[in-house]
């Protein structure tokens, strides 16, 4: 599983979102990637399947991914993308220049992701509303009972696994992608806002079908194409 950044306007500092994901990254102990090249699109529009078929122009996925989109809009804790199954996750944060606001906001989204919900206590980073907190891990930051909820969750364990595997294998994900800006073309105009503190479960999409026989005769190539599509395979 990845953990993938992204930036709806130039006018965001790629340099100031690298800091928020280095200390996103140190607290969960996860890698990820930073794609430079802004999103057009709005809140309301873009899902996560429209960034993953735009990452996946830039890098192999070949996982599941979680994103986090930064926008100068208006954003709360329903503002979560539509998601064409549970495999994959994403929030909406609101920038800001002050980097510490930003950095305990992506925090707690994050959180909510992998399975934390509002939390009473105003130490923990779930409380419900913003307050300033010190700390760089999971410990320090996160209630017991938060914390718990978190590193039982599918999508932590996902994510540092895969980590913890790509340090094995010496192939982390590259830490900023430059990429152009990043067109969105797909659009959902009157998508409603999933509640983050319950599954998201959307049916997966149909698969593409198998090739008709008679074109192994005719171009053999194209069928070999759509074989593995329809088996969710890809040529290296």
């Amino acid at each position: 599983m990845r953990l993938y950044f992204f930036r709806s306007t130039p006018e965001i500092p790629v340099e100031n979102i690298e800091k928020v994901a280095e200390k996103v990254s140190q607290v969960f102990n996860i890698d990820y990637s930073l794609f430079t090249g802004q999103v057009t699109g709005s809140v309301e529009q873009i899902r996560i399947e429209d960034l993953l078929r735009l990452s996946d122009q830039l890098l192999e996925r070949g996982d599941p991914v979680v994103a986090i989109a930064y926008t100068q809009e208006g954003v709360d804790d329903q503002d979560i993308f539509g998601q064409a199954s549970q495999l994959n996750r994403g929030a909406w944060v609101r920038w800001s220049e002050k980097l510490k606001q930003v950095t305990i906001t992506t925090i707690h989204e994050l959180g909510h992701i992998c399975e934390a919900e509002h939390c009473i206590n105003e130490s923990c980073v779930m409380f419900h509303t913003y307050k300033e907190h010190e700390g760089n891990s999971l410990n320090t930051l996160f209630c017991d009972r938060c914390r718990a909820a978190i590193q039982n969750s599918w999508v932590y364990n996902r994510l540092t696994h895969a980590t913890e595997d790509r340090a094995k294998k010496k192939q982390t994900l590259p830490k900023t992608v430059r990429s152009p800006p990043l067109q969105i073309t797909h659009s959902t105009p009157n998508r409603q806002p999933t509640p983050v503190n319950r599954p998201f479960y959307d049916p997966i999409p149909a698969t593409p079908p198998f090739p008709d026989w008679s074109l192994a005769n005719s171009d053999k190539e194209e069928f070999i194409r759509q074989a593995m599509e329809h088996f969710g395979l890809r040529r290296r």
